[in-house]
């Protein structure tokens, strides 16, 4: 059980200093380090989120004619079962992917004719 002089704790403080120091800067630099990592990452999300939006704008889905679509929509209705009031199922299903797809959806009667 060693009880250190009070020499010995001048020495113990004074070899201490320069580690607390080198702490205390790293610790700074990682804050400064860690803001810039969340301003690059905010910027990236900013950017994917305006790549993204352009790639949606490009989809060979945007170019196929409403009543194309509608045909395609009323082939993918279940065959084995009523379409029935659910969100999570077709016809419903499809107004929820898209405006066009909500339009086309909408505006065509077979989709809707056996849904109970």
């Amino acid at each position: 059980d060693y009880v250190p002089s009070t020499e010995d704790l001048g020495h113990l403080k004074a070899r201490r200093t320069e580690p607390q120091l080198q702490l205390t800067q790293s610790e700074s630099e990682l804050a400064r380090v860690q803001s810039l990592l969340d301003d690059i990452l905010l910027q990236q999300e900013t950017v994917k989120k305006y790549v993204d939006a352009h790639r949606a704008l490009m989809s060979p889905m945007r170019r196929i004619p409403a009543e194309t679509l509608a045909e395609i929509l009323v082939c993918c209705l279940p065959d084995d079962q009523l379409p029935v009031r659910d969100l999570a199922e077709a016809p419903l299903l499809f107004t929820t992917v898209s405006r066009e797809w909500r339009r086309t959806a909408i505006a065509t009667p077979a989709l809707w004719d056996s849904l109970h």
